[in-house]
């Protein structure tokens, strides 16, 4: 039975891809001003998605980076399974320079461990979909300018999820992978006294969104998220990402 699990650092033929459990992994640094508010949008896809998904909710992890291990790390990914489906998400403290994926970085028990990495961790154990959110910085920004406001387009529909959780790149693919990452190193991670993190908050409500279109895409999600983070950041945040084929 294919299972999705959702890692916030958040998966046999003929069944249904979301037919036995939902997993939410979350690594938020709990220094940041921020963390209890990101918390919550991190809370308010555990308590929707799996609902939409008709799926229950098995066991997850909650950490902080900075006081978890790398050994953790691993034993979280290695959880993953052959159709499974994953979201994972990282805030906390990273650094690099451009947007080569491989040479991004985020510390995990003061480890410095690629995107890279993270990403083939996730990947080799062929899940259905991985998505990988990146909020890695070396400083975050709090202000209180620029809330992020955000009006929902329409309700969602369990059709639509399920086409955009079971969406292929192409018939041959055994799954695909969508990575964002908040920022370009070494700019900061824009957030907010009110609403939190721009990045996170424009993540969940762009996906709600698009859960509610007939033909919802993945990269509907990246290119809106780009789009609001950067205005709302005045163009100092530059949100990137993309879909790759998992073969």
């Amino acid at each position: 039975m294919k299972k999705i699990i959702l890692l916030l650092v958040l998966f046999s033929a003929g069944t249904n891809v979301f037919a036995q459990g939902f997993r939410l992994y979350s690594f938020i640094d709990q220094r940041l001003a921020t963390q209890k508010l990101d918390k919550e949008s991190i809370d308010d896809m555990e308590t929707h998605l799996p609902k939409l998904l008709g799926m229950s909710i098995e066991a997850g992890i909650s950490a902080d980076p900075v006081r978890s291990s790398y050994n953790e790390l691993v034993s979280a990914l290695d959880q993953i399974n052959k159709g499974d489906v994953v979201i994972f998400y990282f805030a906390g403290a990273g650094d690099g320079k451009g947007t080569e994926t491989g040479k991004q970085k985020v510390y995990i028990g003061g480890k410095p461990v690629t995107h890279q990495e993270i990403i083939d961790r996730v990947t080799r154990r062929g899940p259905k979909l991985a998505v990988i959110l990146m909020e890695g910085s070396n400083s975050q920004a709090l202000t209180k300018e620029g809330e992020y406001k955000h009006d929902h387009a329409g309700a969602v529909s369990k059709t639509s999820t399920k086409k955009l959780f079971d969406q292929l790149k192409s018939p041959a693919d055994k799954g695909m992978l969508v990575y964002m990452n908040a920022t370009e190193p070494p700019k900061p991670a824009q957030k907010n006294y009110k609403t939190g993190s721009y990045f996170l908050s424009s993540f969940k409500n762009n996906l709600y969104d698009e859960l509610g279109e007939s033909n919802p895409d993945w990269n509907n999600i990246i290119n809106k998220v780009s789009a609001q983070v950067r205005e709302f950041s005045r163009n100092v945040q530059k949100p990137y990402g993309n879909t790759y084929s998992i073969r």
